[in-house]
């Protein structure tokens, strides 16, 4: 399950479920937390962020495995990312003026869709009524969090329409300028079928398995690979027997080196001599031999544009969020998280 991603502000990007749940927390915090010592951070026009508010929000982006780590570890976490967190709510308390202001809405299926992704992201076995009482929350106040936070990834989408795509221009320098992101290694494509042997096997044991591993490679030498899918569905002690043996692409340093030797001294389209790992016995057949180089420009212009593209919405946001702060009075107050001045 793909996750929306929402640049805030300054190169900040959270997900957007991270983002809801962080707001759930913030909502739970709020509605808990009585000791009114909790020193604020920040105003934003007549909206103050606390300490409190920031580590519950860190609380929430964790998740469930906050409970898990150690005090000093969620120290450190807090230390990290407080200055950050602090920034994007800074950021969505302006957001939230600004779809007031523009009166920006969504529909209600909108709001089911993330409410079930939201039940989806919970751990196996989880029960998420028991989740939203945990956090203090009810049924009304998650879709009116939902909603709020829809409209906010409304608001900024609309900052981005009618942006131009990247030029072919624009696309072959940044190809040019960043050659060593598009530097491939030497790859093999293989398959593989496993006989598989167990640190306890005995001798016999292992010697069976190696006379099994034979006979399949000569049945598919004989038949020339032709029916190398059917047979690792069938016999292969690996995972990869769901692929038909597929690995995919192997680079070196990413197998055991008796397997990569013999791999790569392969011809495409060869059904190796059986070989021995401390996994068993694997019969290799290699599909295709790429050799190391630059990636073509044709096989990653989509890429590249994507990313392009990625940078020009990440710029709209960030003039956007830097508009809304030049209106607002923004004020820090002594004790801030993380180093320099988020605004």
């Amino acid at each position: 399950m793909k996750k929306k991603k929402i640049t805030l502000a300054k190169g900040i990007t959270i997900s957007f479920l991270a983002l809801v749940l962080g707001a759930l927390a913030l909502n739970s915090w709020a509605r808990n937390d009585q000791r009114g010592n909790d020193p604020v951070l920040v105003t934003v026009n007549d909206v103050k962020i606390t300490r409190g508010a920031v580590e519950k929000r860190i609380e929430g982006i964790l998740g469930p495995q906050a409970k898990t780590l150690p005090p000093e570890r969620v120290a450190q976490i807090n230390d990290q990312l407080s200055g950050k967190v602090l920034e994007s709510m800074i950021a969505e308390t302006l957001l939230a003026k600004a779809i007031e202001k523009q009166n920006t809405t969504i529909k209600d299926e909108e709001i089911e869709g993330v409410i079930r992704q939201l039940q989806e992201s919970l751990p196996p076995g989880a029960n998420f009524e028991e989740y939203l009482k945990k956090m203090g929350l009810s049924e009304k106040d998650l879709r009116q969090t939902v909603s709020k936070d829809l409209r906010i990834k409304k608001l900024l989408e609309q900052q981005t329409t009618g942006l131009a795509k990247p030029t072919t221009k624009e696309i072959d320098a940044y190809y040019a300028e960043n050659a060593e992101k598009f530097q491939m290694p030497e790859g093999i494509e293989i398959r593989h079928i496993l006989i598989a042997v167990k640190p306890d096997d005995e001798n016999a044991a292992r010697s069976e398995k190696m006379k099994k591993a034979e006979k399949i490679r000569q049945q598919l030498v004989d038949k020339k690979g032709a029916n190398f899918e059917a047979i690792a569905a069938e016999v292969s002690d690996c995972p990869s027997k769901k692929k038909g043996g597929a690995l995919g692409v192997l680079v070196r340093g990413q197998a055991v080196k008796a397997f990569e030797d013999a791999a790569f001294s392969q011809k495409v389209g060869e059904i190796g001599p059986v070989v021995e790992t401390d996994f068993g016995y694997h019969i290799i057949e290699v599909l295709d031999h790429k050799e190391a180089g630059k990636v073509p420009l044709s096989d990653v212009s989509e890429f590249i544009s994507n990313q392009l593209l990625a940078q020009k919405k990440e710029k709209a946001f960030r003039e956007y969020i830097d508009s809304l702060k030049a209106d607002a009075a923004i004020v820090f107050q002594s004790e801030k998280p993380g180093e320099g001045n988020p605004a």
